[in-house]
């Protein structure tokens, strides 16, 4: 035992002294933000060759050895940020995990890598030196470990066979399919005219501000013909672009396919999903207890709205049973049957229909496994906004799959192959789009066709500025982000006054010690009056709801901890009854931990409140209607928090009114604080699109400038494995 322990966590004498490193606080005392972890996975790969292979000559040479080492460490310390794999087309010839302090001398001197011509032909020889290994795979420039090689592989093979069978349905499928858009699509959707406007925004009250409106394309429509015509699917959209509000009448659609008379229209999709049991089975997932739950709420919200219109009654009442979404860890059995999955490819999910929410959370992993899982005639619809951040795990998962970029072109339907095009004209005869079989038109997305994705391009919670301002840190374009923002500067020593513009920004909101001046801290306490002001829990639940102070990071001088700290201590001037450090009538709380038991998952946030004996209990939205209170004792429970701020992290998928976003200060030499390596446009923007009405910045601009330039895209290879579609 000791002796394998030695191999996998320490390196022959005379491979450490070549190598450099005679320990892993070697390794630690000359790169920086280096983990031990990092040091030992270089440690047990390159232990195990040199173990069966030690006479090879590579091992001889100082130079290539060094270089190889550091590569192990590179894919190590990749894979803890997110990343799939290692790009040695980004480090090549490049300077890592160097420091300095200060004075400006060097603290910890990092590591060159030779460039591209010299590093490449040295991984490759590496990884020859023991081939019966299997441990790493080299698919230029990319550099895996071999298990999330295989799960991008199972990924890029599921979708690329689906795409390229889907393109065109059989006759019985399109006839079912134009039957339910003849039949059920006028009770589901407003039909528009010459010149319509969307109907989601009709109904909102809210008026059309896109030009050339009988150019205009009503998305959800697309979006649910091409998820009937397709077995695989992909819905992306951002911040209140209708996901639910389409998935709501896709799930429809289906039933009411389903229920079709199988011997008039001779259905292929219904014979084949139906099965056995002659009944659909619907299954609904998302990757968090609260996003589960959240859709779950969303899907029954649009119900309730539906089930009054004639002619619907029928399909909503017996949808609305099968509609309980689940975490994917609940749908597979992860956690709860052992250390492998309840269902695989073994043994499959009972499954027709399979809808996904939140896909941008999902990390490789857990896809591959949910495809694993899945059985091979049920439809996947995946649903998410692949601009959001992206799973905290590896990979960077929707983005990879849909590649917006593609989409940015003027005529947005020329993403779909002219076969696809023509079924969707058929299905919505007003689509405002003519097929043009011109080369022109084939190479404007190159080779690639996206068949099973559709985009949502209009935004109905946030307009105006808000809007403007999203798109502006979409597209990264920081001069035209400083020069926007110059028009809603406000002054840190008036932020107490109450701003009533969309958008305002406060640049000089800092203390010396990179904390916030006491009016911002003022003017965002302010916003919690109306929660203890209230007469009762529901009321409170309803106004904290409508303001949310927003933080990339819990850690350092605006991180959520000391915000939360300082707010509550500002909010104790005026309610008395606050006591610091223990639970008091009025204080915000979020759930940290899930519980099935108790129907609480992590994220859900709530308020302390008294009930009619003047005891202290928890207090919750019920999930059925917001109407209701759900009400806990505090020592029942699952961990919880105080959460007057919160991180952005948690917020995706939840809306408010009003939100402040604090960005770490920029510090006077040009450096930034720690925090700061965690900004991102992706998180950005996912801060922004939770404001539906008025959005604040506290930030420097040359942190907004770093976040708006700094990506959270992650190094993967499965965008250049789909790219032959």
């Amino acid at each position: 035992m000791n002796n394998q322990k030695n191999v996998l966590f320490s390196l022959p004498s005379n491979i450490a002294k070549r190598v450099g490193y005679a320990s892993s606080s070697d390794c630690l005392s000359q790169l920086s933000d280096i983990y031990p972890i990092d040091y030992f996975f270089a440690c047990s790969v390159m232990s195990m060759r040199y173990k069966n292979h030690s006479q090879n000559v590579f091992f001889e040479q100082t130079d290539a050895l060094q270089q190889a080492f550091h590569l192990l460490i590179a894919l190590s310390y990749v894979q803890r940020q997110g990343h799939g794999c290692l790009d040695i087309e980004a480090i090549a010839g490049q300077r890592l995990w160097r420091e300095l302090d200060t004075s400006k001398d060097i603290a910890k001197q990092g590591f060159d890598f030779f460039n591209i011509e010299k590093l490449q032909p040295i991984l490759e020889i590496f990884l020859d030196v023991d081939q019966s290994r299997g441990d790493l795979v080299f698919e230029t420039p990319y550099l895996y470990t071999a298990r999330y090689w295989q799960y991008e592989k199972e990924i890029a093979d599921y979708f690329s066979a689906h795409q390229s069978q889907n393109t065109l349905p059989s006759e019985s499928s399109f006839s079912a399919i134009k039957v339910c858009t003849e039949k059920l699509w006028p009770l589901l959707f407003t039909k528009p005219s010459t010149k319509h406007a969307d109907k989601h925004a009709i109904e909102n009250g809210e008026e059309d501000d896109e030009e050339n409106d009988e150019e205009n394309v009503d998305w959800q429509q697309v979006s649910v013909a091409n998820s009937l015509l397709a077995q695989t699917s992909i819905i992306s959209g951002g911040a209140g672009t209708g996901k639910t509000y389409t998935v709501a009448r896709l799930l429809l659609s289906w039933l009411f396919i389903n229920k079709m008379d199988t011997k008039k229209y001779s259905l292929t999709l219904t014979e084949s999903s139906i099965g056995v049991s002659n009944r659909p089975k619907l299954l609904l997932a998302a990757p968090t207890g609260k996003a589960a739950q959240r859709l779950n709420e969303s899907i029954l919200g649009e119900f309730r709205q539906l089930i009054n219109k004639p002619g619907l009654a029928e399909l909503v009442e017996q949808l609305t049973p099968m509609i309980e979404a689940k975490t994917l860890h609940r749908l597979l059995g992860l956690g709860m049957f052992g250390i492998e999955p309840r269902y695989d490819e073994k043994k499959q999910l009972d499954c027709d229909f399979l809808v996904v929410d939140e896909v941008s959370m999902i990390d490789v992993a857990m896809m591959a496994k949910l495809l694993r899982a899945l059985p091979a005639h049920a439809k996947l619809i995946l649903i998410g906004d692949a601009n959001q951040l992206p799973s905290v795990e590896s990979g960077g998962l929707l983005k990879d799959l849909v590649n917006q970029q593609d989409w940015l072109a003027p005529e947005l339907l020329n993403v779909y192959s002219n076969a696809r095009l023509d079924f969707l004209q058929k299905l919505i005869p007003y689509l405002p789009v003519s097929i043009d079989n011109s080369a022109s038109v084939s190479t404007t997305i190159a080779s690639r066709q996206y068949d099973n994705v559709t985009f949502l391009q209009r935004s109905m919670r946030s307009k105006g500025g808000i809007k403007t301002l999203a798109n502006i840190v979409l597209s990264g374009r920081s001069k035209a982000l400083a020069s926007f923002l110059s028009n809603y500067t406000i002054d840190s020593d008036k932020a107490k006054q109450q701003n009533q513009a969309d958008i305002s920004w406060c640049p000089d909101a800092y203390t010396d010690r990179q904390g916030l001046k006491k009016p911002i801290i003022e003017r965002m306490s302010s916003h919690y009056h109306a929660v203890f002001d209230s007469s009762t829990a529901l009321e409170a639940l309803a106004h904290l709801k409508h303001y949310r102070l927003l933080s990339p990071t819990r850690k350092g001088p605006v991180g959520t901890e000391v915000l939360n700290m300082e707010l509550e201590h500002q909010l104790k001037k005026k309610f008395a009854h606050i006591e610091l450090g223990s639970a008091y009538k009025g204080m915000p709380i979020m759930v940290v931990q899930n519980d099935y038991k108790l129907n609480l998952f992590n994220g859900d946030v709530g308020v302390i409140w008294t009930n009619g004996k003047g005891q202290l209990i928890a207090c919750f939205n019920s999930p059925v209607s917001d109407s209701q209170v759900n009400q806990y004792s505090l020592t029942a429970l699952p961990n919880y928090e105080l959460v007057y701020a919160m991180t952005i992290h948690k917020t995706q998928g939840s809306e408010f009114s009003i939100v402040d976003i604090v960005l770490p200060n920029a510090i006077a030499n040009g450096t930034s604080n720690y925090e700061s390596q965690y900004l991102s446009m992706e998180l950005l923007y996912t801060g922004i699109t939770r404001a539906k009405q008025s959005i604040g910045l506290i930030a420097s601009l040359p942190m907004l400038v770093k976040s708006v330039e700094q990506t959270s895209a992650r190094h993967s290879g499965l965008k250049r494995k789909l790219s032959h579609l």
